[in-house]
């Protein structure tokens, strides 16, 4: 007789498991079907009015007009000739002149004339000498003053070009400390002004950062709103991770065959009976049959078999 063998193997996945991997996939494709949503709220924090009006004021800062006008005395200082800078003395000259000289001159003079009245009463008076004695007399007086007085002149003109020297040096030196003092007070000023523009900046930054922690905090917010999504898909993998890999999974087996496998194992029993000997001679007969049997039915035809399992 002729025999068939069948094998069918079918396995089904458990509903819950099924349910879960459905429902991971449909959220993903969801996540990954929608469209990019760029931020489109401010990100950084513009200038306060504070600030933008201090930053102004530094633009129009220019070089103070003091720097302009030391420059110019300095320029002037340099540039002066040996022959302008006598013509100054002479000046100074010129006023010590008309100050001091002339006046003791005409004091002088005036000295003198009183001094020629009382010379000529007195020789007048004594009538100790004549016409041309008395002249000798006056010469020599007026030698004598004249010489005293141009010894005196003289004097006087070197103290007025040591005096128009001095008054040029003196003024010199005002003109330079009055550049420096220009120069100072515009710096010191400058600063001053630098000062209350750095001031007003940092005023006007306090506020541009409280409104740029504003900026910023919304902005985060943003990305928790796009990550919260993904932060929940992540938690559902990670949960369904947790779930042994097959678990509720059911696997049927069917086979189907003839008479052989049940016969070759009555074979394989009779075989053992014989070599044991624990039935003589009908045992060592009826184990050849066996064997014989089942070497002849080995893919025989009989009743099928029917065989189930489940893993967990």
């Amino acid at each position: 007789m002729g025999s068939t063998k069948t094998t069918k193997q079918e396995s089904t996945m458990d509903p819950f498991q099924q349910e879960m991997l459905e429902d991971l996939y449909g959220r993903t494709t969801e996540i990954a079907d929608t469209p990019f949503a760029g931020y489109t709220d401010p990100l950084v924090a513009g200038m306060d009015p504070m600030m933008r009006q201090a930053y102004e004021s530094y633009g129009a800062l220019t070089l103070p007009s003091e720097y302009g006008a030391a420059s110019d005395i300095y320029a002037g200082m340099a540039a002066e000739t040996p022959e302008q800078r006598m013509a100054r003395v002479r000046g100074y000259q010129d006023m010590y002149t008309e100050g001091v000289i002339d006046p003791m001159l005409a004091q002088a003079e005036r000295k003198r004339a009183q001094e020629r009245v009382g010379e000529a009463a007195g020789v007048t008076k004594a009538g100790a000498f004549g016409n041309v004695r008395r002249g000798v007399f006056e010469g020599e007086r007026e030698a004598a003053y004249e010489t005293s007085r141009d010894a005196m002149v003289a004097g006087l003109m070197q103290q007025g070009l040591s005096f128009g020297e001095a008054q040029v040096a003196a003024e010199n030196q005002a003109r330079l400390a009055g550049a420096q003092g220009m120069m100072g007070a515009a710096g010191a000023g400058r600063q001053a002004e630098l000062g209350a523009l750095g001031a007003q900046m940092s005023a006007g930054d306090i506020a541009r950062q409280i409104e740029q922690a504003g900026l910023g905090s919304a902005y985060e917010q943003f990305i928790r709103e796009q990550q919260y999504p993904l932060q929940s898909l992540a938690g559902l993998f990670s949960t369904a991770g947790l779930i042994p890999a097959g678990i509720g999974t059911s696997t049927t087996t069917e086979r189907t065959g003839g008479m052989g496998p049940a016969l070759g194992t009555l074979g394989k029993l009779g075989m053992s009976a014989a070599s044991m000997g624990a039935f003589g001679p009908a045992g060592m007969a009826f184990g050849s049959m066996g064997a014989g049997m089942g070497a002849g039915y080995g893919a025989g035809m009989g009743y099928g078999g029917l065989s189930t399992g489940r893993l967990v």
